[in-house]
């Protein structure tokens, strides 16, 4: 919410707002970044760019999606502008970084969508390929038919969720709980 406060300000807000990239306090790096996305502010790309220089240094400062180097990332995604390509390139193919780091590069690379942003991403799977198994686009089937995954009580659920994942088959025989992750 303190990203919103912030970019309803406006782009006077940006002086300072850049200025807290440079941060070592986490969360005032991820509103920071956030702040910048919802500006769509292309001016502030040279400022995001030195963050994700500096933070790529640090190991992950935090689990749990907090780390303050992916909300650069999503930012540079937003804005989609060419001038983040290489750094993330460089962060996807850096194999002592974090996976869900470079997952995250590689995301943000799809996002801009320009061919020198996908360029990496298919040179990436190419190099990446195990030869037996070969990744192909499949078309999109619209089916009606579900099919049991996996079989699991899941009586650890607080009731709220499971009243609003369960469906009870018509005899009450059976019942099926959907999982979202």
């Amino acid at each position: 919410a303190l990203a919103a406060k912030i970019a309803g300000l406006g782009p006077k807000a940006l002086g300072p707002v850049e200025q807290a990239l440079t941060d070592d306090d986490a969360n005032l790096v991820r509103a920071a970044a956030k702040t910048v996305a919802l500006l769509q502010s292309r001016k502030s790309v040279a400022a995001l760019l030195a963050a994700l220089k500096r933070l790529e240094t640090r190991s992950v400062l935090a689990r749990n999606g907090n780390d303050p180097l992916m909300a650069v990332v999503s930012a540079l995604a937003e804005l989609k502008d060419g001038r983040a390509i290489s750094p993330l390139q460089k962060l996807m193919e850096n194999t002592a970084q974090d996976h869900s780091r470079r997952r995250a590069a590689y995301v943000a690379l799809g996002a801009i969508g320009t061919p020198p942003a996908l360029a990496p991403l298919w040179a990436f799977r190419a190099s990446r390929q195990i030869a037996t198994t070969r990744w192909e686009p499949q078309a999109y089937v619209p089916s009606l038919v579900y099919r049991v995954e996996e079989d699991v009580v899941n009586t650890d659920w607080p009731a709220s969720i499971r009243e609003r994942t369960s469906v009870s088959a018509a005899d009450k025989s059976q019942t099926f709980t959907a999982a979202l992750s």
